[in-house]
């Protein structure tokens, strides 16, 4: 901007001001050019505190949202720590679970193995219940054929 647009700016700014007091356009007065100017810093000083206000009520809102994304933050990662625990804690429980699995399948063949290995040798008798079927059985067919 031009010097000669900024001092017509300063003049329409004193202008508005209705300064009754003073009359910035009156060429009379010895000192009208200084005039001018001490209105015009004098709007330039309250456009400026008030442009510091507004920046100041941004910045403390700025503070408050920074303030509550922290504490936001802090509560999420507060999460993530105890679900990160709950997940350990299952993988544990379920590498025991796995662990005993193993060993019960493990424990079962090797009884199954002792069971046929004992009836192979004849070693296990025979349970009673199972010998009672097998007569039983064995006895059916011969009432039918006669």
């Amino acid at each position: 901007m031009s010097p000669v647009a900024k001092a017509d700016q300063i003049q329409v700014l004193v202008v508005d001001d209705d300064d009754a007091d003073y009359d910035v356009l009156s060429p009379k007065q010895p000192s009208a050019h200084s005039g001018i100017q001490v209105l015009a810093e004098k709007r330039l000083r309250e456009k400026a505190e008030e442009r510091g206000t507004q920046l100041a009520g941004k910045a403390k809102r700025l503070g408050q949202v920074l303030l509550a994304q922290k504490l936001l933050i802090q509560r999420l990662e507060k999460q993530i720590a105890e679900e990160e625990l709950r997940v350990e804690q299952k993988e544990l429980r379920l590498a025991g679970e796995e662990k005993l699995h193993v060993q019960l399948k493990v424990a079962l063949r090797q009884r199954s193995d002792e069971i046929v290995v004992d009836r192979i040798l004849g070693k296990l008798s025979v349970p009673r219940r199972e010998r009672d079927k097998v007569k039983q059985s064995l006895e059916e067919p011969s009432v039918r054929s006669k």
